[in-house]
């Protein structure tokens, strides 16, 4: 039932149960949205329709083929009841469906294009992400960057690509989101076996002249030095070299001291996004265990503004913990991470 009652963010099939499900219908509450769905025409690919109902209406089903009608509105969303004979061994059901609507300046039935959908089981096993504790590249460094579209031709900015001149790896650019608290990733699987995750290329919009984009996060592995220059190329619809260039990169945003005299620690801090605006994630990788460990925010004077862990064990590994920033004013803070075996600290920007 926790399957029928969440409702969905689009227009989708749920199942409950091999046999029972439901599909959504969401009318997003829009100004330019004039449209009320009268009704949706669903043909199932594998198992037969039992009924359809909307409500108490209920709708024609002649074996894999059904039509219910509905009156959905926008700003309100509807939800269609399906039983189906279930075949056994399948674990997806793929349906095409079309809606019947009609928009505020027209009573005629218009048709929507048929969009083929597909439900998942429950009960299936579920994919997994998690730590891995057997690559740790070395020297990670993130940096803050921008980019400003001031080439001569004043032709937009499709991509622009990004190269390193030494040994050092890209290993992120960012953020994905406006929010900075979702990321998607595209996996993509090269000539040489080896799967990487670049961005989605469909979503997209150009950089218009004299237009900047502001801030982009790069983080980098294999930082020796200072500074380390990067190679860059602006790029147009076709992926055509409007201009290149490079520019130098010191003062990671990412970076950790070891106050006690002692050695290093083996402490790596990572904060992303940083500048941060309403929550950001303080990933730790530790070399070894540390104990007795307090991580905490304190302002330029010292004063402690958030607590984030307090008298903890951590083991060698990675820790991630999903900061809430919402209460703290626009500002420079900083994160630090005391324990028995020694102090490390990162800068941090709140910026509103």
């Amino acid at each position: 039932n926790s399957l029928q009652s969440t409702v969905p963010s689009r227009t989708s099939i749920v199942m409950e149960s091999e046999s029972k499900g439901k599909l959504w219908i969401i009318n997003p509450d829009s100004p330019d949205n004039t449209v009320t769905v009268k009704g949706v025409e669903i043909i199932s690919q594998l198992p037969e329709f039992v009924s359809l109902r909307n409500g108490a209406t209920p709708g024609f089903v002649d074996k894999t083929i059904g039509y219910v009608p509905t009156n959905v509105k926008p700003g309100s969303n509807g939800e269609i009841d399906m039983v189906m004979k279930p075949i056994s061994g399948l674990s997806v059901y793929k349906f095409d469906v079309r809606f019947q609507y009609v928009d505020s300046t027209s009573e005629e039935i218009q048709y929507s294009d048929v969009y083929e959908m597909s439900a998942r089981l429950p009960g299936f096993a579920a994919d997994v992400m998690d730590i891995d504790k057997t690559t740790k590249p070395a020297n990670v460094r993130t940096y803050s960057v921008f980019f400003r579209n001031t080439n001569g031709f004043k032709e937009n900015v499709s991509r622009i690509r990004v190269r390193t001149s030494g040994k050092q790896r890209i290993l992120a650019v960012g953020p994905q989101s406006e929010q900075g608290n979702i990321a998607i990733l595209t996996p993509v699987t090269k000539q040489s076996g080896t799967i990487v995750l670049t961005p989605l290329d469909d979503l997209s919009d150009p950089v218009a002249p004299d237009s900047s984009v502001k801030p982009i996060y790069i983080t980098l592995s294999g930082v020796d030095s200072d500074t380390i220059r990067l190679n860059y190329d602006a790029l147009d619809e076709t992926n055509g070299v409007i201009s290149s260039g490079s520019f130098l990169l010191s003062d990671p945003i990412s970076k950790v001291e070891d106050e006690r005299g002692g050695g290093n620690m083996g402490v790596s801090i990572l904060t992303l996004p940083n500048p941060a605006t309403s929550s950001a994630t303080i990933s730790i990788t530790l070399e070894k265990d540390i104990s007795n460990v307090t991580v905490k925010i304190v302002d330029m004077l010292g004063r402690e503004v958030l607590n984030v862990t307090n008298n903890s064990m951590l083991f060698q590994g990675s820790h991630v913990f999903s900061t809430d920033l919402s209460s703290l004013a626009s500002g420079s803070y900083i994160i630090i991470l005391n324990a028995e075996q020694g102090r490390a600290t990162q800068p941090l920007s709140i910026v509103r």
